[in-house]
């Protein structure tokens, strides 16, 4: 190749002296020292932006660097153009004009002065003269790049070697241009843009709009020139070996969420195009996984907004990726159209290309009976298929994302439609070939549904409505295309020996040939479908103020056991959030489910949804309780006992000292329980110690424990109950509608009403009307037997509620009973000793026998002897004769008759050491009652558990379908 040619337009003035080349060539830009002080900036004034200028005038030191380097900067470009432009080969001076622009962008006052901000930024494009500049060498060296090529394809020339020592210079000044100017519609830098560069990013609306901001001009076509540059220098033979440098790509396209439609369309025609086709098999790891993925799943998430939102609302909802188009709102929503036609088209035109036999070494373009050849049957997955096609590499690492319809416009446009046919045959083949699972759910669910729609045009469907809204013009040839997918996908399910496949292609696929199967298949769908579009709303739907939509409707079923198999999932996990990470949660899953899903990564769709709809609060409340019961079970019987009297600072330290199974329980839970087992079990079941008294009611504390600890889990579980918040957003009043018909319609609302008739049945046992009775009548082992339970149902005000749950009430109240009933004995009977003083002399004696025995040095290990047994006994036979009360009160009532006698008043010291316990334990029964409420009962279960009582053991066939 000779030397440049000047093939730019008349934008691009060249009318410098050869004599100022060579004095450009001798500066030196580390040279530029500046004095930082006001008076030494005089002489430069005129190159400051104004809006760099502070108050009295004047400009930072940085920036003033900053602008003389962006005067150099131009004078370099506008040089680089003009020797490009003589006859005469100045190859060494070329490279060194660009080894200088390089420099200058790696000159830290250049970043500080024009790259971080958006000011800096609004600074750098409002400079016309280097917009200028810039464009000329880009657009020269587009020319040039496009006239090598033509050469090498009409003649057969290589391009000359002297070119990639340029482009090694060009390209990495121009990506970081390119990243400048992608930077521009950042959230970061677009808040504090200039208007002039706001306004230069707005889409022209019609040449005249175009014509009045020459920024904006400059702009687009330096972005649109420049993507062409590098794709057409990835055309060049070695360049992803030797020329391009990936890590710059990367930063070039860090932005990609942030372009608008038109931006992403030129993008992928100018760059990811040339990409798929050049890109050799030994580099797609390095460059398609890295750049293609990004975009791809990018793309088809915005699309899929986009066309949904535009077929089920009017409008396409992603009013950023359209730019601020101004005009009237008839021809803004034109535009919209328009530019999302547009993109769809470039992005289905790639799919058109990812799919080609070029990138696919022709595996899938023969006919699909040829299956289950041996080069087909040969590949077992998609990565035993990805080193020969581009598309089983893709897919293999799951780069297309979701692949929903709205990526290739739910085939409402003929052009975006005929690069989007290939590219599913292939992968219907490739569900065929591999087994994927997540091709097979792609079929199922988005491809065949999508597609009867399309070629049905009777049905009343959105993508019929979206035909008629946008007057597309529908091609028999593009129709026979679409009719000709739907057979092979037909003929693909056909094969497949799983239920949702035989469920969709029916018992009679083996009657006749596939084509008639097909056609009577095909016209049973479209009749089916028929029949749900005319099928009337539920009488009801109308208050979830929605307007009933078939297809909604439709797709919440076909959605239904997936939930329902989500849920399940969630139940049987039994963890809390911070139990496991995400990937041991996924480990968790049935692998049945994953697989039948296609769940692999926690980056799944369906993942995400079973992470969101975890009862996290609860399930870690149910644990907690549960480590809760377990350890303060362990801790009452370490010995030394801890007492109620005992320091709550002191206990803990004492518990941190022991080691014990439960060093993964938190402080703060080990704290709680510390509290619970001080404040709520000790305080009020054992206001007296002795280890006899321990040992003795051991069992009694370990049941008040259990019931704590349950009634509190019992409180705070919240059931797993299918909720309208897991469902994409447009099926939530299908679910909703779901929910509460299911509900309505089961023991759930029995089971509500009769629980809450039991809450109110226990309020009023609360307030121990019937205590006298069940005292008097049951015993609590007989309460389940001859009880009347008319008699306890307070003149038939509880008669509707079902007797078993009047029997837990009673049987849990008897045991209330009982325990009240054993402190008034013992209050009595400590009451009588201490009004008997004939019973004083023989006590006080027994007292000094328990006392020698050491029965009362209580911080020491007891021993006990026949003796001190037979003193406790004397002592029983003297206060509780008559009364079975439990060894433990007889303990008790040592201790608290010795304690009285010590005191001068001992009718106050009785009130003290009987009375108030005795009174602080009955105040105490009625919250204690509620606290330990729980109960296993089927209304209870059903209640606790509606997903398997209601939801689960009730899906039946018509749940499934319209």
């Amino acid at each position: 190749m000779g030397s440049f040619e000047l093939s730019i337009d008349a934008r691009t003035d060249c009318g410098e002296s050869e004599l100022e080349v060579q004095r450009l060539m001798e500066i030196d830009i580390s040279d530029n020292e500046v004095d930082g002080g006001p008076e030494g900036q005089d002489d430069f004034a005129d190159i400051v932006h104004p809006q760099m200028l502070r108050f009295y005038g004047k400009a930072y030191c940085h920036q003033l660097k900053g602008c003389l380097l962006l005067a150099e900067h131009n004078i370099l470009c506008e040089a680089f153009v003009m020797i490009c432009s003589r006859n005469a080969v100045h190859k060494g001076l070329i490279l060194c004009v660009l080894n200088l622009l390089n420099m200058i962008w790696t000159q830290p006052e250049w970043e500080n002065t024009f790259l971080l901000t958006g000011f800096d930024l609004s600074c750098l494009f409002s400079d016309r003269y280097f917009l200028k500049m810039v464009y000329g060498v880009v657009k020269l060296c587009e020319n040039e790049l496009k006239r090598s090529r033509e050469v090498e394809i009409t003649e057969g020339q290589s391009y000359d070697t002297y070119f990639d020592p340029l482009l090694r210079l060009i390209l990495p000044w121009m990506l970081q241009l390119l990243q400048c100017i992608h930077s521009l519609w950042r959230d970061q830098i677009a808040c504090n843009l200039s208007e002039e560069i706001e306004s230069a990013k707005m889409p022209m609306n019609s040449d005249d709009d175009f014509k009045q901001n020459e920024t904006r001009d400059f702009l687009e076509d330096i972005r649109e020139s420049g993507y062409k540059v590098v794709g057409l220098c990835m055309s060049i033979e070695g360049a992803f070996t030797d020329l391009l440098d990936k890590s710059s790509f990367n930063r070039v396209l860090v932005d990609l969420v942030s372009m608008e439609f038109r931006h992403l369309r030129k993008l992928i025609d100018a760059v990811f195009l040339p990409l798929v086709r050049n890109c050799p098999p030994e580099f797609w790891k390095e460059w398609m996984l890295n750049l293609l993925q990004p975009l791809l799943r990018h793309c088809e998430s915005v699309l899929y907004s986009a066309w949904f939102s535009l077929m089920h609302k009017g409008r396409a909802k992603v009013p950023y990726y359209f730019g601020k188009l101004t005009g009237s709102a008839e021809d803004i929503e034109k535009l919209e159209h328009s530019l999302l036609l547009d993109f769809t088209r470039s992005v289905c035109h790639l799919f058109g290309i990812i799919s080609s036999p070029e990138s696919n070494n022709d595996l899938f373009l023969e006919s699909f009976e040829d299956s289950n050849d041996r080069r087909m049957t040969a590949f077992q997955d998609l990565e035993s298929v990805s080193s020969s096609s581009l598309i089983g590499f893709l897919l293999a690492r799951d780069c297309f994302g979701r692949l929903r319809m709205g990526l290739f416009g739910y085939w409402v446009d003929d052009e975006a439609s005929r690069n989007a046919i290939p590219f599913c045959r292939a992968l219907v083949r490739l569900a065929g070939v591999t087994k994927d699972q997540r091709l097979e759910l792609f079929v199922l669910d988005e491809l065949l549904p999508s597609l009867i729609r399309r070629v049905d045009d009777q049905l009343p469907c959105a993508i019929r409505h979206l035909i008629c809204k946008l007057n597309s013009n529908i091609s028999d040839d593009v129709n026979k295309d679409l009719i000709l997918l739907c057979f092979e996908s037909y003929k693909y399910l056909s094969s497949n020996v799983d239920a949702e496949s035989k469920n969709m292609v029916g018992e009679d696929k083996h009657i006749g040939n596939y084509s008639d199967n097909f056609m009577r298949w095909l016209a049973k769908q479209k009749k089916d479908l028929h029949a749900r579009a005319r099928h009337a709303a539920p009488n009801d739907f109308d208050r979830w103020k929605t307007e009933w939509n078939w297809e909604f409707e439709d797709e919440f079923r076909r959605y239904l056991p997936l939930y329902i198999g989500m849920l399940k999932e969630v139940d049987a996990i039994g963890s809390s959030k911070d139990d496991y990470s995400d990937w041991e949660i996924l480990e968790k899953l049935n692998p049945e489910f994953t697989s039948k899903y296609a769940i692999n990564s926690i980056e799944h769709h369906h993942f995400i949804t079973i992470l969101n709809m975890r009862r996290y609060y609860s399930i870690a409340q149910v644990r907690n309780h549960n480590q809760m019961a377990a350890f303060l079970s362990k801790i009452i019987t370490i010995k030394p006992y801890i007492k109620g009297s005992d320091d709550f600072d002191a206990v803990i330290d004492r518990l941190k000292n022991i080691e014990t199974p439960f060093s993964t329980f938190y402080s703060y839970d080990v704290e709680e329980s510390v509290h619970i087992l001080l404040d709520s079990v000790l305080y009020f079941w054992e206001p007296q110690f002795h280890p006899l008294i321990r040992e003795g009611h051991n069992d009694l504390l370990l049941w008040i424990i259990d019931q704590l600890t349950k009634g509190k889990e019992f409180e705070d579980f919240q059931p797993l109950l299918p909720d309208p918040r897991d469902f994409p957003t447009h099926l939530e009043p299908y679910a909703l509608q779901y929910i509460v018909t299911k509900l309505n319609t089961s023991e759930f609302v029995t089971a509500e009403l009769q629980l809450r008739l039991h809450q109110e049945y226990d309020n009023y046992l609360a307030s121990g009307e019937l205590d006298n009775y069940i005292h008097e009548s049951v015993s609590s082992e007989e309460i389940l037997f001859g009880i009347d339970v008319d008699n306890c149902t307070v003149q038939h005000k509880f008669s509707d509620l079902d007797h078993d749950l009047i029997k837990l009430s009673l049987k849990r109240r008897a045991a209330i009973v009982q325990l009240y009933n054993e402190v008034r004995i013992y209050s009595d009977c400590i009451r009588g000793l201490v009004a008997d003083d004939s019973l004083k002399s023989g006590l006080t004696s027994l007292m000094k026998e328990l006392e020698v025995g050491g029965f009362f040095a209580i911080d020491n290990e007891l021993v006990t002897s026949e003796e001190i047994t037979e003193l406790v006994d004397r002592f029983r036979d003297e206060v509780f004769n008559g009364h079975s009360l439990p060894r433990h009160y007889v303990i008790r009532g040592i201790i608290d008759y010795r304690t009285i006698l010590l005191q001068k008043d001992t009718w106050g010291a009785f009130k003290q050491v009987v009375g108030e316990p005795h009174d602080r334990l009955r105040e105490y029964l009625p919250k204690f009652w509620r606290d330990t409420r729980h109960y296993k009962h089927k209304f209870y279960d059903i209640i606790r558990g509606p997903l398997e009582k209601i939801f689960v053991e009730s899906l039946v066939p018509s749940d499934l379908t319209s």
